[in-house]
């Protein structure tokens, strides 16, 4: 899914999205937008992968596409394995995580 909005599960990477992020030099990173003071968990966010040729600042605002605003509050870095053919570690990429909360 795309666009997740169960709080206990994270969104897939569709490879469409990687595919367009390398064709175009662009960044890969996820976004959590939640409502002001959620905890980890909580109902009523959204999280999405996507592709942007750069990653939005701390202060920064993003609107979805049906208009809610969303100030980005911080960028936590997190690393992902993917394994080759073999099951042995491939690459190692650091995903940016942009955690914004609903305005």
């Amino acid at each position: 899914m795309v666009i997740q909005y169960d709080p206990g599960k994270s969104p897939e990477i569709a490879e469409e999205t990687i595919a367009y992020a390398q064709q175009n030099n662009m960044h890969i990173f996820h976004v959590i937008c939640d409502p002001k003071g959620a905890q980890p968990g909580d109902p009523g966010g959204l999280s999405f992968w996507t592709a942007s040729p750069f990653l939005p600042r701390v202060g920064d605002y993003i609107q979805l596409q049906d208009k809610t605003k969303c100030r980005v509050a911080k960028i936590i870095f997190k690393t992902s394995t993917f394994l080759g053919d073999d099951n042995r570690a491939k690459i190692i990429r650091l995903d940016p995580n942009v955690v914004a909360y609903i305005e």
